[in-house]
């Protein structure tokens, strides 16, 4: 329920007075004179009851009815367009786009001539209820079973883990597990090139052997980056060892559980109780990690 405050209370009583003094017979001009007020007060408030009989002599808002910053229903609209455009991943040119603000600032760039929207505004447009659709959920037509592994070195499940420490780098590291045995052996590195990933495999196949089955996620390092029909380095190092390369389902990361499983554990015994410092001289830190 409204409530008024003491100010509005006075302000609705003096409006009241007028009105009631104005219906008596006393002129405009007195009645300005009065009540301290100017005569176009006067003038609107007795408007103001002629046509609202039931009025409470309230203030109107003061909110602007069209803010500057708001956009029209026609840009939302091409907006959420864009959005339901780029979590589709039709196109080839998009299979591999987000549908974040910024994706959605590059592809208006290049599709319309008008300027684009801020990401302050693309984001406010996402977080509106019912503007966007909630992206696809995997549909798994058939049933993939991770590779049965039943002895040592029959299968390696490898993930790529990017850690930010503090002097403002980022440590890319690999974490190989055995799907049977749970052994492990983790190298970081500064970058996620693909000479990184075969100097890593190397050493990992030297400590735990080679294996039957090497198991990747769909990172650019090991499936081989933008060039859709060449094989990677890492890929045609594991065949030249004759070695089975197997990827990952899109977007179904269950399909790795072994590596999640490590990776939550190295985070808590390694990276949350421990203090990673770069100094300016460590322009490629390297570590090891055997579990």
């Amino acid at each position: 329920m409204f409530r008024k405050t003491p100010s509005e209370q006075k302000d609705a009583q003096r409006r009241r007075m007028a009105v009631k003094l104005y219906r008596a017979g006393i002129p405009a001009t007195e009645v300005a004179r009065r009540l301290h007020h100017s005569r176009s007060w006067v003038d609107k408030w007795v408007h103001d009851r002629t046509h609202h009989p039931w009025t409470r002599f309230r203030s109107a808002s003061r909110a602007p009815h069209h803010p500057s910053h708001q956009r029209s229903a026609n840009s939302e609209r091409r907006l959420a367009r864009l959005r339901q455009l780029l979590i589709r991943h039709r196109q080839p040119r998009l299979r591999l786009t987000s549908g974040g603000a910024r994706a959605m600032q590059k592809e208006w760039w290049r599709r319309s001539p008008e300027p684009a929207p801020r990401l302050r505004t693309l984001q406010r447009v996402l977080q509106l209820p019912q503007r966007t659709a909630p992206p696809p959920k995997p549909w798994r037509q058939v049933s993939r079973p991770p590779p049965l592994a039943t002895s040592p070195n029959a299968g390696h499940a490898t993930d790529l883990i990017t850690r930010w420490i503090m002097g403002g780098a980022g440590v890319q590291t690999f974490h190989p597990v055995d799907i049977s045995s749970n052994d492990a052996f983790s190298t970081s590195h500064a970058t996620t090139t693909a000479t990184a990933a075969c100097e890593h495999f190397l050493q990992t196949w030297h400590q735990l052997g080679g294996p039957d089955v090497a198991q990747f996620d769909n990172e650019s390092a090991c499936s081989g980056g933008t060039h859709p029909g060449a094989l990677g380095k890492v890929v045609r190092r594991c065949l030249s060892m004759g070695l089975e390369v197997l990827f990952i389902p899109l977007g179904e990361a269950d399909y790795n559980s072994p590596v999640e499983t490590f990776n939550h554990l190295n985070l808590h015994l390694l990276y949350q109780r421990t203090r990673q410092v770069l100094m300016a001289h460590q322009e490629r830190p390297i570590y090891e990690f055997h579990c």
